[in-house]
């Protein structure tokens, strides 16, 4: 009997594990493309200006930018079974060379062609638990919208 209540475990397991799978997979496939920042907000104001930056995940790789600079590239990881979804990013370049090598550790919401972003400065390992910041804090918000093809 025992023995198949632990087989009925493992099978029930591998099952979640790959429904994870999926469902990260999922979320990436839904991440493919141009996002272009509506609002930014830190230290628990919002940005005024929020700039002309855009955000572009291809695979498995993302990419910042102002205009046509570079701001920072990387690659990332989506944990969709994390509550909120979590998303780590590892840079690999930066317009601050200081950030390079770095982990991004955030969250994120996807919402059709929104998306929600909250994450903790470049380095920093205090993963964001909501969508907001405070003051003195050293998380960063911002809400993009779908870009055009």
């Amino acid at each position: 009997m025992a023995k198949y209540a632990l087989t009925a475990l493992v099978v029930g397991l591998l099952l979640g594990a790959e429904q994870k799978k999926g469902d990260a997979k999922k979320d990436q496939e839904a991440l493919q493309g141009t996002w272009k920042v509506v609002t930014v907000e830190h230290d628990g104001k919002a940005e005024k200006d929020p700039g002309d930056f855009v955000m572009t995940f291809s695979k498995d790789t993302f990419t910042v930018k102002k205009g046509d600079e570079v701001i920072v590239k990387g690659t990332f990881r989506l944990d969709p079974a994390k509550k909120p979804r979590a998303i780590d990013m590892a840079i690999k370049e930066a317009k601050k060379e200081q950030d390079n090598g770095k982990e991004v550790h955030g969250i994120y919401e996807l919402d059709g062609d929104s998306l929600k972003w909250c994450a903790a400065e470049p380095g920093e390992t205090d993963r964001p638990k909501e969508f907001a910041t405070r003051s003195g804090g050293k998380h960063i918000l911002a809400t993009f919208t779908r870009g055009k093809p």
